[in-house]
């Protein structure tokens, strides 16, 4: 693509990264349902263990003692 410079991510594939700054209103354009379930059966067990219980909102907080997240 015109613009964009390639670098792999974690799983090794080819990601188009812009050159400048994608605005949010573009970024929310490129954002789709894909309808994909938990990846784990006992994702929120998981989850809960790693970050406590959810909060009302069914967000998970840090890790325990992350204090950089603390900040």
């Amino acid at each position: 693509m015109p613009g964009t410079r390639s670098e792999e991510d974690a799983m090794g594939d080819p990601r188009p990264i812009p050159d400048e700054e994608t605005k949010q209103d573009e970024q929310a354009a490129l954002i789709r349902r894909t309808d994909n379930g938990p990846t784990e059966e006992n994702e929120e067990a998981l989850l809960a263990e790693e970050f406590g219980e959810p909060d009302a909102a069914g967000l998970y907080g840090a890790p325990a003692g992350d204090e950089e997240a603390d900040r």
